[in-house]
């Protein structure tokens, strides 16, 4: 499976220091996967084949269509869809995102087939620290 078209132009709505720190991981990431320094294109596009974003977010089509699966998003979970050939991650909030773009990258890493990858994350307890020291 080619993992590169994922990392060529992604969507990532929103400003905050969490969407900040999500995309400086995904460029840490596509250094380490590609083996050469990679600049990831992001931009706010709703045809990139990645797309990071929060429920509010999602075009009003695609939340019709998935209202059943959004509504069971907690606070800081996250769900990872792949539909039409475009991989969606959805949070409730950016730490939510987060949480879902580093279990993207834990697919890639463990190369596992994106083509109908689906998978919905809630956390089992309500406080749940990345590292004790990331202010997030």
């Amino acid at each position: 499976a080619s993992y590169l078209p994922y990392f060529l132009k992604i969507s990532v709505v929103g400003n905050s220091q969490t969407i900040s720190v999500i995309k400086e991981e995904i460029e840490i990431a596509a250094e380490g996967f590609f083996a050469k320094k990679y600049q990831p294109e992001f931009q706010q596009n709703p045809d990139a084949r990645l797309w990071i974003g929060t429920i509010e977010s999602v075009p009003a089509n695609l939340q019709a269509a998935w209202k059943s699966e959004l509504s069971q998003i907690t606070e800081e979970g996250y769900w990872i869809k792949s539909q039409a050939g475009r991989l969606y991650i959805i949070g409730k909030t950016d730490k939510g995102l987060l949480y879902g773009t580093f279990g993207f990258l834990k697919a890639v890493q463990t190369r596992t087939p994106l083509d109908g990858f689906e998978i919905l994350e809630n956390p089992k307890i309500q406080l749940r620290l990345l590292n004790h020291w990331d202010n997030l």
